[in-house]
């Protein structure tokens, strides 16, 4: 039996030292939105630069965001608390590490004043105001003062011999744009052109808005104009980085492939959903909206995200990690070098599972006294599953939707989808139940029998078979049958 052990371990021990150490391994991070003053966020930020630490990265990207309201005394404290972890830019056990920062639209869009404009106008305090925030004052003297070194536009680092092309957002800096429009960056058309790079690598490309029409699919908000996107298809060895939009490391849609590779970073801070869903963010969270959102945005605050990347001569590894609770939300993207277009949205739609409940599952329906969205008290169906998220895979979201039964009418009378309420943790955090709130004024009440059909879809929209509940009425007076 010893003998059978030690045989074991020696197999492994052969295994583990068969698996390459990386080139390079990097932290990969976005949307901070750093408060100093608030203890929660700036002992998150400590802990997920203490995790990078543990992990020995050779760098840090963060696509902008770095603060929440764009102050100068924020950035302050962005930069001591780097220093903190990393003085002098050394991890603790003095290897140097690369700070790949990009400012984002919080620090560049004059955030702090914009937010509250209309208040501290009334009180008169708007020059106080702008004597704080970084967009009103000079940008590059504020990062030097964070950071220690000279701010440039657009920059090149290399880092164990990869590249980086850091450019930071622009906003409301060119003639007769908007503000909050969405801009590309001056100038990098102008040093893509005077900068040559290695084609048999990876080079990498960071910003914080999206570049348009990648990662998030076509409709996302938040993306710029096509320029940048346009430009990188030049180079089928670039890989973008972004963040702006705040999705889960869960989505798969937050890594895409096309002409060049591009991704979604996480955020650090306030995990948003996609638009569409009933407990997920929508525009229907105004009071005036029509019809009312029956249910809450699901609580994301406990999600604090973002990627570790490990370089090899012929593949990056992304592990999609929870640095708040620790762990890896979804199983790692490998992205082989050089691009095959293996992981365009296609050919990942193509060998992604199919979520289905396991057999026997049951929906149950209880009627109950909510409130929508709003607040407003009313009545409600709830209709109740359990999540999808063992060995076999993952439901991104569900369709739920009512059919009315009346004689031998059969009829779709209202359709949503929704969330698992952790949808945006590990499997093994998610443990449900699913919920999607149906408001019995949105529903006839001209009916003999109403059921609930559920259905599992994968981040790429393809559905697995249904589970429904018992048909049964929900009038409050059940119709009479009158026989003539």
């Amino acid at each position: 039996m010893k003998t059978h052990v030690l045989l074991i371990s020696a197999f492994a021990a052969l295994a583990a030292a068969a698996e390459p150490e990386p080139n390079a391994v990097f932290g990969v991070l976005s949307d901070i939105h750093l408060v100093p003053a608030d203890v929660r966020s700036v002992e998150r930020f400590k802990r997920t630069l203490r995790y990078l630490d543990s992990r020995k990265v050779d760098g840090v990207v963060i696509c902008g965001d770095l603060t929440q309201r764009g102050t100068i005394p924020a950035l302050m404290g962005f930069g001591r608390v780097w220093r903190e972890t990393f003085p002098g830019d050394r991890r603790s056990d003095g290897g140097h590490v690369e700070r790949l920062f990009v400012y984002g639209d919080h620090e560049t869009e004059n955030m702090f004043c914009a937010v509250y404009t209309n208040d501290w106008t009334r009180r008169g305090c708007m020059e106080e105001m702008r004597s704080l925030d970084i967009y009103s004052n000079d940008r590059a003297l504020q990062w030097k003062r964070a950071f220690g070194d000279d701010y440039r536009p657009i920059e090149r680092r290399t880092v164990k011999g990869y590249d980086f092309v850091l450019a930071h957002i622009v906003m409301g800096d060119e003639p007769g744009l908007r503000w909050g429009e969405p801009l590309y960056i001056p100038g990098l058309e102008e040093f893509f052109a005077t900068n040559a790079f290695d084609r048999t690598r990876p080079f990498f490309y960071v910003q914080h808005k999206i570049p348009r029409g990648t990662v998030g699919g076509d409709r996302v908000w938040g993306q710029d104009d096509g320029r940048t996107t346009k430009l990188l298809s030049k180079y089928p060895n670039a890989v973008a980085f972004c963040g702006h939009k705040h999705r889960s490391a869960t989505e798969e849609r937050l890594c895409w492939q096309g002409a060049f590779t591009a991704f979604m970073v996480p955020a650090h801070y306030a995990i948003a959903t996609e638009e569409g869903h009933e407990n997920g963010v929508s525009s229907g969270d105004r009071p005036s909206h029509s019809p009312q959102l029956q249910m809450p945005r699901i609580d994301t605050s406990d999600g604090s995200q973002g990627f570790v990347m490990s370089l090899y001569d012929d593949r990056i590894v992304i592990e999609r990690r929870e640095f708040a609770q620790g762990g890896e939300v979804a199983p790692p993207w490998t992205v082989p070098i050089p691009n095959d277009g293996s992981m365009s949205f296609a050919s990942r739609a193509s060998r992604a599972a199919v979520p289905q409940f396991a057999k026997g599952t049951a929906v149950t329906v209880r009627e109950i006294r909510g409130a929508d969205r709003s607040g407003r008290a009313t009545d409600q169906l709830s209709v109740e599953f359990p999540p999808i998220n063992g060995d076999k895979g993952r439901a991104y979201d569900y369709e739920v939707t009512a059919i009315l039964r009346k004689a031998y009418v059969r009829r779709i009378v209202g359709t949503k989808r929704v969330f698992s309420p952790k949808c945006h943790l590990a499997p093994e955090r998610d443990k449900g139940p699913v919920v999607c709130l149906f408001g019995k004024g949105e529903l006839p009440s001209d009916h003999d029998t109403l059921e609930f059909e559920v259905r599992p879809a994968n981040a790429f929209g393809a559905q697995g078979e249904p589970i429904r509940s018992e048909p049964r009425s929900f009038n409050p007076t059940p119709c009479a049958t009158t026989l003539w």
